[in-house]
């Protein structure tokens, strides 16, 4: 077992703001965010203009028309929250973290960002990925990934929620957070979004001893890029 680091929520609506004043998505500022907060944890251990590779998690398939806007109770509305789920796909995005401004590093990687979405690249992988599934199966995939996954330092993941609070049993569902097995990654970072604001969750790893650290300087990274758009 790993332990995991948590930071304090940010709200949603800052975090738009704060994309829309740089002419950027929500995505982008969080990608950035983590890219300056591997640069503070690992503070002089990095040389100035250093890259690194993160696999992000990627979904395909368009979403549906569920209702995710009404309040709903767990387990006794499935009908009105269920939906098709996700086709999950992997994507290699290149991190900003270098030691430049905030400004700067959100540009670079929005810009990042933007070449991966008009590229074809995602596209070519998942209907590879497809097509050896079909030919050597679930084991197949699995021992390309575990071949892949060592050239790559960072994971990202998010997932779609409840946009407003839900309830268990009658009782109001607070907070909301998880995370993922770094697997053979070095750092794992999750986003949720829930009742408002966005949570920030880090696994811990062997190259990562303390996940609350580096959970709070992704969180201090993001607060410096919705200081610095918003200013």
């Amino acid at each position: 077992s790993s332990s995991i680091g948590v930071a304090q929520p940010v709200a949603v609506v800052a975090c738009k703001r704060a994309a829309a004043a740089a002419g950027t998505t929500v995505n982008d500022l969080l990608m950035a965010a983590i890219g300056g907060g591997l640069r503070i944890y690992l503070k002089d251990s990095l040389p100035p203009h250093a890259r690194m590779t993160a696999v992000m998690v990627i979904n395909p398939r368009p979403q549906t028309s569920g209702d995710r806007g009404a309040s709903h109770e767990l387990l006794h509305s499935q009908e009105a929250i269920s939906n098709d789920g996700c086709d999950v796909m992997t994507g290699f995005i290149p991190l900003e973290v270098g030691d430049v401004s905030s400004e700067d590093r959100l540009k670079a990687t929005a810009a990042n960002l933007r070449a991966k979405k008009l590229s074809p690249e995602f596209i070519i992988s998942y209907q590879l990925l497809k097509a050896l599934n079909c030919v050597c199966g679930p084991r197949g995939v699995t021992a390309l990934f575990s071949r892949i996954s060592r050239k790559f330092s960072t994971y990202v993941s998010n997932v779609v929620t409840p946009g407003p609070a839900v309830s268990f049993c009658g009782a109001k569902v607070t907070k909301l957070y998880y995370t993922t097995a770094p697997l053979d990654y070095g750092v794992s970072f999750n986003f949720i979004a829930y009742d408002g604001v966005i949570t920030i969750a880090c696994a811990g790893s062997p190259v990562v001893s303390d996940p609350q650290y580096m959970a709070d300087c992704v969180r201090t990274a993001l607060e410096s890029m919705l200081c610095s758009t918003t200013a």
